[in-house]
C-alpha cells in the first residue's frame, strides 16, 4: 500500500506499523488527537500531512527514525514541542508548521543544520530560548534555498545583545523571497538586512520588535514589491535610510502600530517618472498617533489605495507648489481616512481629482470640505460614500453631483443638517441611503423625484430634528422604507408613500404613531412587510388596540407589532382581511392579554411571541387557554423556544 488518505478518523490503530511499504499519509483536517508510537515503524514513509489537525498536540517521540521522510505538514494544530533529534531527517525537503525551539529537551536550533534539502518555507518559533548564539549559527539558514522564512522571538526579551547576536547569525540564503520578524529585542537589526545582496527579497514584515530605534537600510532590496512594519515603537523618525533604489519596484506599504513615531523626511525634489514610489499601489498608516505633518501624495503617483487611521497629520499636500491646491490622483480607487482629529481632508477652493475613485470612508474626521466649488466634477466613478462621527460636517457642497453613486451612509454626525442652503445631491443612480444618528438632520433632498430616481432603499434613524417630507416629493423606486427615533416627524409625504413599497419599519416616532389614520397603507398594494414599534410613544395617543380595520393592504406577508407598553388587544377584524399573512410578530407587549377571538389568519406559517407574560401563558400547548387558536401554525416561537 503507497497511499493512505484520513476522513473522519480519530485515531490510528497501532497496527498500523503493519504497512511496512507506505509512503503516503495524510490526515489532514481529521479529529484525530495522537498519532501513535508505531507510525514511526514506517521506515518507508515520505509524506506525512496533518495540517487542520486542531486536536493534535504533539509528535510521536521517535519521529527521526522516519529517516526517508521528505515532507512534513503540521500546521494549524496544537504542536509547540519538538520531538528530539530531528536533524536526522536528512532528506526533508518540506518543512510545514512552526520549528519550535523549547527549553527543556527537543526542538534545539543547531537540529535544522541537518536539514541540508530543505526548500520552500520555514517558520521558527521560541528563538527567545537560544542560550548559545553560536547555535544559531550552526543551524546553517544561509546554505539552504528556502524561499520563506518566519523568525519568531515570544515574550519580552531578557537579553536584547543576545537576540541581536542570534539574528545576525540566522542570515539567511540570498535566494529568499519572503522574510518575516516577530519579537526580535534588539536594538538595531544586523547589517544583513538591508544588503543589496538580497535582490531576491519580495516581501518584508516586521512586527513587534520594540527595542529597535531606527529601520534597516530597506531601500538596497531592489525587487521588494511589499513591507510591513508594525509594532516599531522605538521609531521616533524615518528618514534617509528608507530611501533607494527598492522603492521603485514596492507595491504595497504598511505602517502600523507605530507609538512613538513622529516624522516621515521625504528627501527633497520629485524624481522622473513621480516621484520615489513610482509603483506603490496602497499606503497604509494605522495606529501612528504621534505622526504630524503633511502626506505628500505627489510622491505616490499610481496610488489605488489610501487608509490612514489614528494618525495627527494635518493634509494630504498635493504639490510641493504652494498654491496649488488640486490633488491629482488618477489611479485612486478606494479612500478610508478614520480618527485622524487634525486632517481637513480637502481644504478650501481644493478639487480631489480621482477620476477612478469607487469607494471613500471617512470616519471621525475634523473637516471633510471647505466647500470646493468644483466638487461636482471631481468624483464621475464614486459608487460608495461612508460619512461617520465626523462633527464638522454640515452639508455637501452646492450642485454635489455623483452620477455613479450607488451606497451613501451618514452616521453620528451631530452637525449635518441635510440638503440645504440651495444645494441638492444629483446622484442619478444612487440605490440605498442612510441618515442615522445626525441629530441635526432636517430635510432631504428637494425635488426627490428629479434627483433620486433610482433609490430603493431609505434609512433615518435618531434625527431628533427631522419633521416632514418634501412637499410633494415621489420615490418612484422605492421599496425599502425605514424611519425610527424621529419624534418630531409628523407625516409622510402629501402626495402619499411610493406605490413601489414592499418593506415599512417604523419606530419611536411618537407625532408620526399619533397620525397613523393618514398613513394610507391599504392603498399600498406592493407592500408585503411592516413593522411598528410603539416605543416612547405617548399611551392615550396609541390607544390599547392595534391594528385599526381596514387600515392594512391585503399584499402584507409579514406584520411586525414591537415594544406597544398600552396594548390589551388585536383587532381580529383588521386581521381576517390579510389573507396573505404568513408571519406575524407580537414582541414586548406586556399588558397584550389574549389573541383575538375570531382567531389567526389560516394563512400564517409562522408566529412569534416574545417578552409577552400574559400572552405566554395563554399560548402553553395544549394547555393555554389560547392554544387552539394557533394549533394550525406550524412554527411557533415562543421567548425563543419552539414549542
Amino acid at each position: 500500500m503507497g497511499t493512505f488518505r484520513g476522513n473522519d478518523i480519530r485515531e490510528l490503530p497501532n497496527s498500523i506499523s503493519n504497512l511496512k511499504h507506505l509512503r503516503y499519509l495524510d490526515l489532514c483536517y481529521t479529529p484525530i488527537h495522537k498519532l501513535p508510537d508505531t507510525v514511526c515503524s514506517l521506515y518507508n514513509l515520505q509524506t506525512l500531512l496533518v495540517s487542520n489537525c486542531r486536536y493534535l498536540a504533539e509528535l510521536p517521540t521517535d519521529l527521526r527514525k522516519l529517516i526517508n521522510l521528505r515532507h512534513l505538514d503540521f500546521k494549524g494544530t496544537k504542536i509547540k514541542k519538538m520531538p528530539p533529534h530531528m536533524g536526522k531527517l536528512k532528506d526533508l525537503q518540506t518543512f510545514g508548521g512552526e520549528f519550535v525551539l523549547s527549553k527543556d529537551a527537543g526542538g534545539y536550533i543547531d537540529e535544522l543544520k541537518g536539514f541540508h534539502h530543505l526548500s520552500g518555507n520555514l517558520h521558527i518559533s521560541g528563538l527567545q530560548n537560544i542560550k548559545h548564539v553560536e547555535d544559531a549559527l550552526e543551524a546553517k539558514l544561509r546554505d539552504k534555498k528556502l524561499s520563506e522564512i518566519h523568525l519568531k522571538w515570544e515574550g519580552d526579551t531578557a537579553d536584547s545583545q543576545n537576540d541581536s547576536r542570534v539574528l545576525g547569525n540566522l542570515q539567511p540564503n540570498t535566494n529568499l523571497k519572503v522574510l518575516a520578524i516577530k519579537g526580535y529585542g534588539g536594538i538595531k537589526f544586523p547589517s544583513w538586512l538591508g544588503d543589496e545582496s538580497f535582490s531576491n527579497l519580495i516581501t518584508l514584515r516586521l512586527k513587534n520588535c520594540g527595542y529597535c530605534f531606527s529601520l534597516p537600510a530597506l531601500g538596497r532590496l531592489t525587487s521588494l514589491k511589499r513591507l510591513e512594519i508594525d509594532g516599531l515603537n522605538g521609531v521616533e523618525l524615518v528618514g534617509s535610510e528608507f530611501y533607494g533604489p527598492a522603492f521603485k519596484t514596492l507595491e504595497f506599504l504598511s505602517f502600523r502600530s507605530m507609538r512613538e513615531w513622529q516624522e516621515w523626511c521625504f528627501p527633497g525634489g520629485e524624481e522622473e517618472e513621480g516621484g520615489h514610489f513610482p509603483n506603490l499601489c496602497e499606503l497604509s498608516l494605522d495606529n501612528c498617533p504621534k505622526l504630524t505633518g503633511k502626506l505628500p501624495l505627489y510622491y505616490f503617483p499610481r496610488l489605488e489605495r489610501l487608509i490612514l487611521h489614528e494618525v495627527n497629520i494635518e493634509s494630504l499636500a498635493c504639490s510641493q507648489e504652494c498654491n496649488k491646491f488640486n490633488i491629482e490622483l488618477p489611479s485612486l480607487r478606494d479612500l478610508r481616512i478614520s480618527d485622524c482629529p487634525n486632517l481637513v481632508c480637502f481644504v478650501g477652493g481644493g478639487v480631489l481629482l480621482a477620476p477612478n475613485l469607487k469607494w471613500i470612508t471617512m470616519w471621525r474626521s475634523k473637516n471633510l470640505w471647505s466647500v470646493p466649488e468644483e466638487m461636482h466634477a471631481s468624483l464621475p466613478s464614486l459608487q460608495s460614500l461612508s460619512i461617520k462621527g465626523c462633527k464638522e460636517f454640515k452639508s455637501f457642497p452646492e450642485e454635489s453631483k455623483f452620477p455613479s453613486l450607488d451606497d451613501l451612509k451618514i452616521m453620528a454626525c451631530p452637525e449635518f443638517v441635510g440638503f440645504l442652503y440651495g444645494g441638492g445631491l444629483e446622484a442619478p443612480n444612487l440605490k440605498t441611503m442612510e441618515i442615522n444618528e445626525c441629530n441635526e438632520f432636517r430635510s432631504l433632498p428637494g425635488e426627490m423625484h428629479a434627483s433620486l430616481p433610482s433609490l430603493r432603499s431609505l434609512f433615518i434613524r435618531g434625527s431628533k430634528e427631522f419633521k416632514s417630507f418634501p412637499e410633494e416629493s415621489k420615490f418612484p423606486s422605492l421599496s425599502c422604507l425605514n424611519i425610527w427615533d424621529c419624534p418630531e416627524l409628523e407625516s409622510f409625504p402629501e402626495g402619499g408613500l411610493p406605490s413601489k413599497l414592499r418593506e415599512l419599519r417604523i419606530g419611536s416616532c411618537k407625532k408620526l404613531m399619533a397620525n397613523r389614520m393618514r398613513w394610507g397603507l391599504q392603498t399600498l398594494t406592493s407592500l408585503e412587510t411592516l413593522d411598528v414599534s410603539f416605543l416612547e410613544c405617548e399611551e392615550e395617543e396609541i390607544g390599547e388596540s392595534f391594528p385599526e380595520e381596514g387600515q392594512l393592504p391585503t399584499t402584507l406577508t409579514s406584520l411586525g407589532i414591537l415594544q406597544h407598553p398600552n396594548l390589551k388587544t388585536i383587532d381580529g377584524k383588521a386581521l381576517r382581511h390579510l389573507i396573505s399573512l404568513k408571519e406575524l410578530s407580537i414582541l414586548f407587549c406586556p399588558r397584550l392579554q389574549s389573541l383575538p377571538d375570531e382567531g389567526l389568519p389560516t394563512s400564517l406559517s409562522g408566529l412569534e411571541i416574545c417578552e409577552c407574560d400574559l400572552l405566554t401563558q395563554r399560548c402553553q400547548r395544549d394547555t393555554g387557554e389560547d392554544w387552539a387558536k394557533i394549533s394550525h401554525i406550524p412554527k411557533v416561537l415562543i421567548d425563543g423556544r419552539e414549542i
